[in-house]
């Protein structure tokens, strides 16, 4: 079982929520692949690398940074993030090129079943904290009822009055 909030952001009202989430405790950015077998850690959601802009991560509380699962994918060389059973969100942020707005969500697994198909739920304090990251981030965001998305404020603006548009994912 998952939470999740999807929403529009601009650049702007990216930077915005990065502040509002930070307020429910320090965190680390995770890209979603590694080139070893541990998690990769960037200087934050706002990251570029050979020139292109990464939109896909994951946020992890530094005292559960051992915990992250990391699962080798050889033909691909890469190491990659089991989203299941480890204690992070996904963070995907919304592409942006002026004219258009690509939708964008912060989701997590609150539960999975292991090995032995017997449920097990994340920690109190995981949760906790990826609860308030949820409502931080909705919090001062517009709820458009007939998508079910949250609209930043400043991309409201620029819809309103440049004509952009929402696309969804």
């Amino acid at each position: 079982m998952g939470q999740q909030v999807n929403f529009y952001l601009t650049p702007t009202d990216l930077q915005a929520a990065e502040e509002r989430i930070r307020k429910c405790g320090d965190f680390l950015v995770l890209h979603s692949r590694s080139p070893e077998s541990k998690p990769r850690i960037v200087p934050g959601i706002d990251f570029e690398e050979n020139g292109q802009k990464w939109l896909f991560f994951f946020l992890v509380r530094p005292i559960d940074l051992a915990s992250v699962i990391v699962r080798e994918v050889p033909k691909q060389k890469y190491w990659g993030l089991d989203v299941l059973r480890s204690p992070i969100l996904e963070f995907s942020i919304c592409f942006f090129d002026g004219a258009q707005i690509r939708q964008g969500r912060i989701y997590f697994q609150t539960q999975y079943y292991d090995e032995n198909r017997q449920l097990v739920a994340k920690s109190d304090s995981f949760l906790k904290w990826a609860r308030c990251i949820l409502g931080a981030t909705k919090k001062t965001l517009h709820r458009d009822p007939t998508q079910g998305v949250y609209i930043g404020p400043d991309t409201k603006t620029w819809v309103e009055q440049k004509g952009g548009t929402l696309l969804k994912l």
